[in-house]
């Protein structure tokens, strides 16, 4: 654990502050506070990402915190297979429970897509979207098959405000993966990314008010460049992940469970290894197509691998072979 040294930053974001920053140039960092002004949706994001903290594994069990990844995964290293991802934690035989809480998710991570469109520089946006021509439209975030995903990456969510419950159809949906995470912490790193931008929008920030805010911690920083972003709820906030990066660590009172510090939130981070997983999937469902068509056709691949070892070793044949 390291003290943070003030004195050596360069930008001090604070909880109502927003901004562009530019390095050389180049976009780097983009916040926007309060950036969804609807109070109601907000709240219902975060209560989607409490019932996902609620009930799916970690992935990151050496930090502080929770995060659980959400969406399509390219399994495990040692057999890794496109799938929507598989954590959960608790009372797995709830299936009906568990496809609404990832319906609510993908409806949450979609909202989140359709707020950065509206907000972020288009720069970003052209990232997202490069990425998404490269795996393809129907590979989105669907609730687990559950949106009626079409192959131009458009399906329908539904959104909870208040009592009354809104779906949207023919709407885009979200980037394939992301995570959901409270509390969460993680020494400066930096990561490879099959996209240039990550995003992130934090849902619920509450901490003990006897300290200051800028005390309680969970603040955001860009080591590359100096700065630090103080944590503050509905905020947006888009950087690229290959610069170094951390979270600090949050105040907790283990005693006074009123002065518990929460910090909730959901971002779209991805794999490096799922742009492999899809293509390999692809080919995958190719060949299934191939082997159909072989199937109508009154023929197996194996059939016909069979007729042809045959014919190979027909004396007729080998001797019209010799003659030609």
């Amino acid at each position: 654990m390291h003290p943070t040294d003030i004195s050596r930053l360069k930008f001090d974001i604070k909880e109502n502050q927003s901004g562009l920053f530019y390095c050389g140039g180049e976009l780097v960092l983009v916040v926007i506070r309060n950036a969804c002004k609807r109070d109601q949706l907000v709240q219902f994001i975060d209560d989607s990402v409490s019932e996902v903290i609620a009930s799916r594994t970690s992935i990151r069990k050496e930090d502080v915190g929770h995060m659980s990844q959400m969406g399509l995964s390219a399994g495990s290293r040692s057999g890794g297979t496109l799938d929507w991802v598989k954590n959960v934690s608790s009372r797995k035989s709830e299936v009906g429970k568990h496809n609404a809480i990832d319906y609510r998710a993908s409806s949450s991570f979609a909202a989140l897509w359709q707020l950065s469109q509206a907000l972020l520089p288009d720069e970003i946006i052209i990232d997202f979207a490069s990425f998404l021509e490269q795996i393809g439209s129907d590979a989105r975030m669907d609730g687990h098959g559950s949106m009626n995903l079409g192959t131009d990456g458009r399906g329908e969510f539904s959104i909870d405000i208040g009592s009354t419950s809104y779906t949207f159809h023919g709407a885009e949906l979200a980037p394939p993966a992301g995570v959901m995470a409270a509390n969460y912490c993680r020494h400066v790193h930096n990561e490879k990314q099959p996209h240039k931008w990550s995003i992130s929008f934090t849902t619920n920030h509450t901490w003990d008010k006897d300290f200051p805010s800028v005390d309680a911690g969970g603040h955001f920083y860009i080591s590359e460049y100096g700065i630090r972003v103080r944590a503050a709820a509905n905020t947006l906030i888009a950087w690229q992940p290959k610069d170094w990066h951390g979270t600090s660590l949050p105040l907790m009172n283990p005693v006074d469970s009123s002065k518990e510090y929460h910090q909730r939130g959901l971002a779209f981070v991805t794999s490096s290894r799922l742009l492999r997983a899809i293509k390999l999937w692809r080919e995958g469902k190719k060949r299934e197509a191939e082997d159909e068509l072989l199937v109508g056709e009154g023929h197996s691949e194996h059939e016909l691998d069979s007729f042809v070892s045959q014919l190979r070793r027909s004396e007729r044949l080998a001797g019209k072979v010799a003659k030609e």
